[in-house]
């Protein structure tokens, strides 16, 4: 059986890599990008900083000939801080801070830092010359120490709750953001096929994860089966569909800015994003797989007795109450990032066969569904698989033994 699995593996990498050869020979150009960088930037540094002492500048008078300058509303504040990292570490400067009006408040409700008070953290841009800080400007709020704590929370609770299992966990979940990072962004930046590296990456993701929990073992391998076939499906609906309806790629600001960094290679926006459905999409897929696999393997242990047949019954009836509810969990995970645009498109009564047309709504239809799709079909090949295994290899290997 391990023969039989890793020869499947072998056969979707082989494909993928053909593939990916194909693409790549279609692309117009496949040389390294080449990013610009400042002749400066090495003197510009992000520096976290506290407020030690805040004072508000009143506006010039209409009678100053300065007046101008300013915006209606506009407040002027002037900050004492501290440096609390990097070459500069403990030095006090002073920093000035305009307001923009209050259109600017209006506008980017996040950027207006006029409430900053003694104590607070935030984030400076600051340009050194000859060793020397020339300027020096609010970046942002200082955000970063509170989202270590959280994660922080987060490794706690799954180490007190999971135990052992909960450390693999947290190892496998390191390794999937390395593999992100390290491994297919910079691949897509060279110019090879999102897709691809996509489908391979899941593989790679779904395979160390379940081996990593649970050993080499029959429900191992029937998720990995399950997920595998679910993902793929996933991925072949939505690219198939987005290409049918002509889906850009460019649903996001992300995207769009993508198109103006210096660079040799084109990217290929519709597979940048049908791989990011492919990847939104795993870990539920993989949820889905492993609580069907589990669940089968444990009623086989529970009652070895139960034939082929019965096995899948059984496995199916599980797959149904699953599959509702973790569709749900896709499509609401969608729908729960798109409510300010949502709530736009009903403030402003936006026709519906204008809202539906949208790029960005048909993008996200189709990753919800093409997802949820994925998730039904991994239940019943992770069903067979598992069946299979557990009945027909399982129990040859008993009585063998």
């Amino acid at each position: 059986m391990k023969k039989l699995v890793v020869s499947f593996f072998c056969l979707v990498f082989i494909a993928s890599f053909s593939l990916n050869c194909t693409f790549a020979q279609s692309s117009d150009s496949q040389e390294p990008i080449s990013l610009s960088h400042e002749s400066d930037s090495s003197d510009v540094y992000y520096v976290p900083a506290k407020v030690l002492d805040v004072r508000d500048i009143s506006p010039p008078s209409e009678k100053d000939s300065d007046s101008e300058t300013f915006l209606p509303d506009e407040k002027v504040i002037r900050l004492w801080v501290q440096l609390l990292s990097g070459k500069f570490k403990g030095k006090r400067i002073f920093i000035e801070h305009r307001s923009g009006g209050s259109w600017s408040k209006a506008v980017f409700p996040g950027y207006d830092f006029d409430h900053l008070k003694k104590g607070d953290r935030i984030l400076l841009y600051v340009t050194v010359e000859d060793d020397n800080i020339k300027t020096a400007h609010i970046e942002n709020h200082l955000r970063s120490p509170w989202l270590l704590y959280l994660v922080l929370a987060f490794l706690l609770i799954m180490i007190i709750i999971a135990g052992l299992k909960g450390i693999k966990a947290l190892i496998s979940i390191g390794l999937t953001c390395a593999g992100i990072i390290w491994v297919l962004l910079p691949l897509i930046l060279k110019g090879y096929h999102p897709i691809i590296l996509a489908i391979l990456l899941s593989i790679a993701v779904a395979l160390i994860t379940f081996v990593l929990l649970n050993g080499w073992s029959r429900k191992t391998m029937a998720a990995i089966t399950g997920t595998t076939g679910g993902f793929v499906i996933a991925g072949f609906l939505s690219y198939g569909t987005g290409l049918l309806a002509n889906l850009t790629g460019f649903n996001s600001e992300e995207a769009s800015m993508l198109r103006y960094i210096p660079q040799t290679v084109n990217f290929n926006f519709q597979g940048i994003l049908f791989a990011g459905i492919i990847i939104g999409a795993l870990g539920a897929i993989m949820d889905v797989a492993m609580s069907i696999a589990s669940s089968m393997d444990e009623l086989y242990q529970h009652n070895p007795c139960l034939d082929f047949k019965k096995h899948i019954r059984a496995g199916f009836n599980i797959g149904k109450d699953i599959i509702g509810t973790m569709s749900n969990t896709l499509i609401l995970a969608y729908v729960g990032s798109s409510i300010p645009l949502l709530l736009l498109f009903l403030a402003y009564q936006t026709p519906f066969a204008r809202v539906i047309n949208l790029d960005i709504i048909a993008t996200e239809i189709v990753r919800a569904v093409s997802g949820s799709i994925g998730l039904a079909a991994t239940i019943p090949v992770t069903v067979l698989v598992s069946a299979f295994l557990c009945t027909k290899v399982g129990r040859k290997k008993n009585s063998n033994s």
